[in-house]
């Protein structure tokens, strides 16, 4: 049951990410619902899992784009495996930890993208780091802050169930 609902939450972000993202984009800078989903299955499932996960994403990713076909699969997959493993060593109870690993991930995780994609021109994917890479980190993890406190707030009202 649970591989059903992470396939259909998968599913859902890669929805979410391709449609509707640059809806809520604020100046060019859009949140990125695919690394919040690979950090959500790597940090509750670990990294086994979140690092298969993480690769069928990018390669859906990676089919849109064949100019850089595979770079979204390894920066997804060296992230689900990372989150992964660090779910045993870092206590993910306390949403301001949460927050950080995900603001550190996401900017890592967009950094090294640009590198790879840009072929190490470092002028190049620096600027486009500092220019849109760190605020999507941030806003991505924003939005997982916001969504983790209404989920918390919910269950404690009672209005849902987990």
């Amino acid at each position: 049951m649970k591989l059903i609902r992470n396939i259909l939450l998968a599913i859902t972000a890669l929805l979410i990410q391709t449609t509707w993202a640059q809806t809520i984009s604020v100046w060019d800078i859009k949140p990125d619902f695919v690394k919040l989903f690979i950090a959500y299955i790597a940090l509750s499932e670990g990294a086994v899992t979140g690092t298969v996960f993480a690769f069928c994403m990018g390669f859906c990713q990676d089919i849109y784009i064949p100019e850089i076909f595979g770079i979204h699969a390894f920066v997804n997959t060296l992230l689900g495996f990372f989150l992964g493993e660090l779910r045993y060593l870092v206590s993910t109870e306390n949403i301001v930890v949460i927050g950080v690993i995900l603001l550190v991930s996401c900017a890592l995780g967009e950094l090294l993208f640009l590198l790879l994609a840009t072929s190490f021109q470092l002028d190049y994917s620096m600027s486009s780091f500092f220019k849109y890479g760190f605020f999507e980190a941030v806003y991505t993890s924003l939005i997982a802050v916001c969504a983790i406190q209404a989920k918390q707030y919910l269950v404690n009202r009672e209005f849902l169930h987990v």
